[in-house]
């Protein structure tokens, strides 16, 4: 699950998880065990910052993320419409591996 923006001034916002993310064993997030702080940041996508279009795809220059390592990095994606549907796809190359990881995300048209 998630939700992506784009608003008409050039900026975009993404954030994704799991449809089940169940509510944190302590009252605040900051005082539950350090194990499940780990999997709440596993669990969790959020980027944003200035997007641009070239051609078929979409870059988006990310300036904010939970993941500190993808600020300064441009995520490009191919984009396609079907329907209601706004597709995103990208690869992601693992430097430790020389691999490079395809993924694909469907996003639906908010109502």
């Amino acid at each position: 699950e998630g939700m992506i923006m784009y608003t008409p001034n050039g900026y975009m916002s993404a954030s994704l998880h799991p449809a089940k993310r169940g509510p944190v064993s302590t009252q605040y997030v900051l005082q539950a065990p350090a194990e499940e702080k780990a999997e709440l940041f596993a669990s969790f996508m959020f980027y944003g910052g200035p997007y641009r279009i070239e051609g078929e795809d979409v870059i988006h220059s990310v300036e904010h993320a939970l993941n500190p390592d993808l600020v300064g990095a441009e995520q490009l994606r191919h984009v396609q419409f079907d329907g209601d549907y706004l597709i995103l796809t990208g690869e992601e190359k693992i430097a430790a591996t020389g691999l490079s990881r395809f993924h694909t995300v469907r996003w639906q048209k908010g109502q």
